[in-house]
């Protein structure tokens, strides 16, 4: 990640932005690399096997999260597409989980970025539970209040302290980009992360 000058995060001390492509893939691009900035295959973390040479590691992380929808999962989706959620409206040609499975494997460098799914909440909390990381969200657009995100939740403080840690940067068009310190995107415990991720206030 060394080489150019990097840009910034404008709220987080410290934090350089890894730029990502606006693909439709960003969200697993950046758990990609925060991974082999630390020399690791977040797919191999994740026990997802590869099922031929020129798979990639979005696809097996798209798989890896689609596998984990159910009908319970299809359902909560065709409801916040019933109310309007401009974020499901792909849901309209899915007739069940078997055919939102396959939708979520779709990848956005290889089909465009308006033919797959970006990462919402439960794509964001399905990966992270799998690797046992925790995904520090910070929404650039959002309300002073609400710009920062703790995916998955605060509840187990003990769990927090031995997870990893990664710094997402949202932009203002739902893109996702990554945060590095010092070159490096994955922390290993609470303790790794930069001061606790100190915020510019």
């Amino acid at each position: 990640m060394g080489g150019a000058r990097k840009r910034k995060a404008p709220l987080i001390e410290d934090c350089a932005v890894v730029p990502l492509p606006q693909d439709g893939d960003c969200f697993y691009k950046c758990i990609a690399r925060a991974y082999a900035s630390a020399g690791l295959s977040a797919s191999d973390e994740a026990n997802e096997i590869m099922l031929n040479d020129k798979e990639n590691e979005v696809k097996r992380l798209r798989r890896c999260v689609s596998r984990r929808v159910d009908d319970g999962v299809f359902a909560q989706f065709a409801v916040a597409h019933q109310a309007g959620l401009d974020d499901y409206a792909f849901m309209r040609r899915l007739p069940d989980a078997a055919a939102l499975r396959a939708k979520l494997c779709v990848s956005g460098a290889e089909s465009g970025a308006t033919r797959c799914v970006w990462a919402n909440e439960f794509e964001i909390s399905t990966l992270c539970d799998v690797l046992e990381l925790t995904a520090l969200i910070v929404d650039e657009s959002a309300a002073e209040n609400s710009r920062f995100l703790v995916v998955p939740g605060r509840e187990d403080k003990r769990r927090l302290q031995r997870r990893c840690f990664v710094v997402l940067l949202r932009t203002a068009r739902s893109h996702y980009n990554l945060g590095a310190f010092d070159d490096r995107s994955l922390f290993e415990g609470l303790h790794q992360v930069r001061n606790g991720v100190e915020i510019k206030q």
